[in-house]
């Protein structure tokens, strides 16, 4: 998504950005005549169509919920580009999670403090139809009072109704929160009391109660139990971990009967005494569900239907299918999101990953992405010594933070040839990989991300470098490790972010988002860009600057390819100096 600070959608021109998620980005925006601020929120994905413009109006309409817990929608609708956006009420004071970042352990009273009113919020919701499906740390905002207000209501939902994608897109929700049935994609109220209580568990004992990646923890949400609360935080009562623990439970059915019924069992095992551990009434017999009688409505889904005794009926989307052998160009269109990041990055997992999970446990090969790509060092630059009297030595040349010391070049291809990487075009993604003017020129005219690939580089640990040069457009970068069924893309974009995503065949993870002043942001200047792979430790370079670690096993060994990566407009980039380094 490009920057677009200074840019005016309904009454409000953009004067900073605020952050970026999974569905868009956020913006502080002013309002032109009364200068009132408010948050304004730039979906991904512009609208093509009637029925697109319809069914964003009607999915907004149905997210204006007035509660003094739910921050208020104040406008929306179609601006620059045909981006939809959304207007609501500025919370100056950020999210709880910027308050409490990951790791932070709070006391019981703090916790309960803000549980309260969220479930107060989300239990309004939810007597109103509406099932929230992305209840987290991040969507709960602090006011100039500091009162908590749950945001994000439907943003899920409207973000995939402006989605071209012909996917079951009825999954949405950010993977570490998301109760067992919303994989299924049959989120219902209780499935916020679980998230709830995972955000809970994250407050008592500063981690998640699932740890890997991301498949692995979609796995464990559906079949592993939580470790016990007191195995990481002694201090909790086992009444509290007992409330946690109904809230958690793989069944809806067995967790309590409302959101409200949660909030209230865990305060009032908040206030027991530690001798006492089983007097607590809302524990009795196990009996969760017997609080409070079961009435709260269940949302269903679009494509839900329901029995004649008023059963909900969701029918279960199909596996889907992959080719056996990879496309000569491998596109990867833009889905909905897990978690947070840029345009179709993004940032819910689809039923697609926890299918490519299944199989992956039968031990069945379902696709490969074609692999090729490589890296580049600059010559050293030396300073002559100036004609003094004295004899002052030159300075000296920093090392280059890669290759590891002794490594050995495996590749060195200035890409003027077809050494290595396919030369042509695919009409029907409209992208093209063409050796021209001593260079690599991959263009792309339709929205997606499109990689330009290799049959033969295929890589473990490595450090894999490349010039890119954005001519038109919006992002260009390298992918790495790609095999069955995933491959990571390093990109960076003509506004200055950069980007880490986890493809999967139609699905995607952004596992890192964020901007850097060592981006040249200006068209027709060059990048270098990195990555150092060493095991599950990842870091990315750009222009010789670290500007990202992590740590991820999804992904061991595979190929390196080209891609570029554009929301519509034209984007051609130009890649020269590929260079490869090997232990």
């Amino acid at each position: 998504m490009m920057n677009l600070v200074g840019v005016q959608f309904g009454e409000y021109r953009l004067v900073e950005k605020l952050g970026g998620g999974g569905c868009g980005d956020v913006y502080l925006g002013e309002h032109q005549r009364d200068h009132t601020q408010a948050a304004v929120k730039i979906l991904h994905r512009p609208l093509t169509g009637k029925e697109a413009l319809k069914d964003f109006i009607n999915e907004a309409r149905t997210i204006r919920l007035n509660h003094p817990h739910i921050i208020h929608l104040l406008d929306f609708g179609v601006g620059e580009n045909d981006l939809p956006f959304l207007v609501m009420e500025f919370a100056p004071h950020g999210t709880l999670r910027a308050q409490h970042p990951k790791g932070s352990i709070l006391s019981v009273s703090t916790v309960i403090h803000y549980v309260l009113p969220i479930a107060q919020a989300l239990q309004y919701a939810h007597d109103q139809h509406l099932v929230h499906r992305d209840v987290k740390p991040e969507n709960m905002l602090l006011n100039a009072r500091n009162d908590v207000l749950v945001s994000d209501f439907g943003i899920s939902t409207i973000a995939q109704s402006t989605s071209s994608s012909n996917l079951q897109e009825s999954v949405a929700g950010t993977v570490p929160y998301m109760a067992p049935e919303q994989f299924n994609g049959q989120p219902r109220p209780a499935s916020d009391q679980y998230a709830l209580a995972v955000m809970v568990y994250e407050w008592l004992c500063g981690r998640h109660p699932f740890q890997g990646t991301t498949v692995e923890v979609a796995m464990q949400h559906q079949l592993a139990s939580p470790p016990s609360l007191r195995l990481h935080n002694p201090l909790i009562s086992a009444d509290v971990e007992r409330v946690v623990m109904i809230a958690l439970s793989k069944d809806p059915k067995q967790r309590f009967a409302s959101i409200h019924a949660f909030a209230t069992a865990l305060k009032a095992a908040s206030q027991l005494t530690p001798a006492s551990p089983s007097s607590s009434p809302f524990l009795q017999n196990g009996a969760a569900n017997q609080l409070l009688p079961n009435s709260i409505p269940t949302v269903l889904p679009h494509n839900a239907q329901t029995a004649a005794n008023g059963a909900e009926t969701v029918p279960t989307p199909p596996f889907p299918s992959f080719p056996s052998t990879p496309p000569t160009f491998a596109q990867i269109p833009g889905t909905v999101e897990i978690r947070h990041g840029r345009k179709k990055h993004q940032k819910s997992l689809t039923i697609a990953l926890i299918s490519l999970a299944l199989l992956l446990v039968l031990g069945t090969m379902i696709y490969t992405i074609p692999g090729g790509m490589a890296l580049l060092i600059p010559r050293t630059i030396t300073t002559p010594i100036p004609h003094t009297t004295s004899t002052t030595a030159p300075t000296p040349t920093p090392p280059l933070p890669y290759p590891p010391a002794n490594w050995h070049q495996a590749l060195s291809d200035p890409l003027s040839k077809p050494d290595h990487w396919q030369n042509g075009s695919n009409t029907n993604f409209g992208s093209s990989c063409q050796f021209n003017d001593g260079a690599l020129h991959l263009t792309q005219t339709q929205g997606g991300t499109y990689f330009c690939p290799t049959p033969t580089l295929s890589y473990k640990d490595f450090t894999f470098e490349v010039k890119a040069t954005i001519t038109k457009g919006e992002c260009a970068g390298m992918t790495f490790r790609g095999s069955t069924p995933s491959t990571y893309f390093f990109e960076i974009c003509q506004g200055g972010q950069y980007y880490l995503i986890l493809y999967f065949p139609h699905s995607n993870t952004t596992l890192i988002s964020d901007s850097s002043a060592a981006i040249q942001t200006t068209l027709n200047q060059p990048n270098l860009i990195a990555v150092v792979a060493i095991g599950n430790h990842i870091e990315l370079y750009i222009n010789h600057a670290l500007v990202h670690s992590i740590d991820d096993s999804t992904g061991s060994s595979g190929a390196i390819n080209l891609g570029v990566s554009t929301d519509g407009p034209l984007t051609d980039t130009a890649f020269t100096d590929a260079k490869v380094w090997t232990p």
